[in-house]
């Protein structure tokens, strides 16, 4: 599959503006007292981008690897079991 040629920039606008939505959701629901689910855990490499194995051009992932963002949710409602 050929890569966008823009990919790599918005790949880091993509990084940079998602850790910085997570933050303002992360304090709302803390401002309003609900339990913020990071379900996009283990998604980043150790730059903050979205792991190259998960993804086809940087920005959008796999259709399987969406499992990863599954069992975040499901460990979530296991353990409150909801």
């Amino acid at each position: 599959m050929k890569a966008w040629p823009e990919a790599p920039v918005a790949a880091r606008l993509r990084s940079e503006r998602l850790s910085k939505a997570n933050e303002i959701v992360k304090g709302l629901a803390a401002e309003f007292g609900y339990e913020y689910i990071d379900v996009n855990e283990g998604l980043a490499d150790k730059d903050g981008r979205l792991r190259a194995e998960l993804t086809v051009d940087g920005i959008h992932m796999w259709p399987e690897r969406y499992e990863i963002v599954f069992e975040n949710m499901r460990r979530y409602l296991t353990e409150r079991q909801i």
